[in-house]
């Protein structure tokens, strides 16, 4: 049930309420990997990168590796690393890192 209402949530960008459900989910579950994937979508949509790939490592650490949707959080922890790390490489940011460190 939590799922369906995460997804809901998240339609109606309502994330801090899918954000709770999504936690919810781990909470009660967690080595079910459901939870740890709709977190890091989540974060994803919010630009949040490094709670994204804490969430994939957290769900890796977790998950059993024969469990059928292991491979998404390996694969979505891959992607996400790639967009974190491109958004530190992002010149307007170092710019404004720049600016900060004054």
């Amino acid at each position: 049930i939590f799922a369906t209402r995460v997804q809901a949530y998240m339609h109606q960008n309502q994330w801090k309420a899918a954000l709770k459900d999504a936690q919810a989910m781990t909470a009660i579950q967690p080595t079910d990997s459901r939870g740890y994937l709709l977190q890091a979508k989540i974060f994803n949509r919010l630009s949040k990168y490094t709670a994204e790939v804490e969430t994939y490592q957290e769900g890796l650490a977790m998950v059993d590796p024969k469990s059928d949707r292991y491979a998404l959080l390996e694969q979505g922890l891959q992607v996400a690393k790639r967009i974190s790390k491109s958004q530190l490489n992002d010149p307007r940011l170092m710019e404004l890192f720049f600016l900060f460190d004054k």
